[in-house]
Formats: structure tokens, sequence, C-alpha cells
């Protein structure tokens, strides 16, 4: 069984790996459309030069992931504000960054693997739009919006061995003090 102390520890270095992935990251929209590779060689812009990728910032992990689209929000409360959901996340980033090694493991570990990354917000787009305005209304910083990714990687019915379940990953006690 694990302590309170090993607890707060462990979800402490998932949400600062979270600042370290929305903070850092190099997080692009998928482009409009995508020319097909011709056998002339590397695409290129304009027809003169080769396409290149910028370099990261110093302190940094650059990661090469492909956001998912982001469908025309209504008009309305629900959805005020920037359109576009990743700018709202990025605006709203508030946690220091840690100089820890365990967090450096575990955003090395993102960093490996992006298509990780690329499935669990595929898997967040039903849920996002809503806990991102929820985070907002409550002046709270970003990084809770993206905990799911550590926590269920948005699997709505993920479920542990200690009985946690869901999204956030509550056992049923919490559950229960907080009326979930």
């Amino acid at each position: 069984m694990i302590n309170r102390g090993a607890k707060e520890t462990f979800f402490t270095l998932g949400l600062l790996a979270l600042l370290g992935v929305g903070g850092c990251g190099i997080l692009r929209p998928p482009p409009a459309a995508a020319p097909e590779p011709s056998a002339a060689g590397p695409a290129q812009a304009g027809g003169d030069k080769p396409l290149t990728r910028a370099a990261p910032a110093p302190a940094c992990v650059a990661f090469d992931i492909t956001l998912p689209s982001v469908a025309q929000a209504p008009a309305g409360p629900a959805h005020a504000g920037p359109k576009n959901l990743w700018v709202r996340i990025r605006g709203g980033l508030g946690l220091p960054e840690p100089d820890n090694a365990r967090v450096e493991s575990q955003l090395n570990w993102y960093a490996r693997h992006p298509e990780y990354l690329n499935r669990a917000f595929a898997r967040s787009e039903p849920f996002l739009h809503f806990i991102q305005q929820e985070v907002e209304a409550r002046h709270m910083p970003s990084e809770i919006a993206l905990l799911p990714v550590v926590e269920s990687a948005f699997r709505p019915f993920a479920y542990s061995h200690g009985r946690a379940a869901g999204l956030w990953q509550f056992i049923p006690s919490t559950g229960r003090r907080f009326g979930l």
C-alpha cells in the first residue's frame, strides 16, 4: 500500500510532468492539407528552400506530436474565449516547474513516447473543452485539465488495482467524500 506522502509525491510529479509537456513541448495543430511526398525530393516552401524545423528552447524537451483537431465550437458562454483550446490551455499554465530528477525522468518518458500523448489527446476530445472551461471558471491552473493524461490517459472507464476509477482515478472513499 502506498502511504499518503508517496501518493502526494506521485500526484505532484505527474502534474509537474504535464507542466513540462504543456509548457515546453512544441505542439502544433495538424496542417490543413499535407502535400503528397514526391520522388523529386523533400517538400519545399515556395519551391526554393527545404522546410526545416526550428530548434527547441535550450531548457525544454521537444515533442513531435500532433494535436487533435479542434472542431469549430458553437457560439455561446460554454465556449467563450479563444477558439483554439490549446491556446487557452497554454495560456493558463501556472504551476512552477521544479528542478527534480524524477520529474525529468517522466518528461523524458513522454518525449520518447509521443504516440502515447497523441492517443491520450485524441481520447480527450469529448471531455477537454468542458474540463478546461471548469478549470478557468475556478481560476485554477490549466495543468489540472491535463491531469487525466497522467491518471487515466483520458480513458473514462480506467480502473486500478486500488479501485481508483475514471478519468481522474478517484478511489471510492474520495468519491463519497466529495459526492461524486
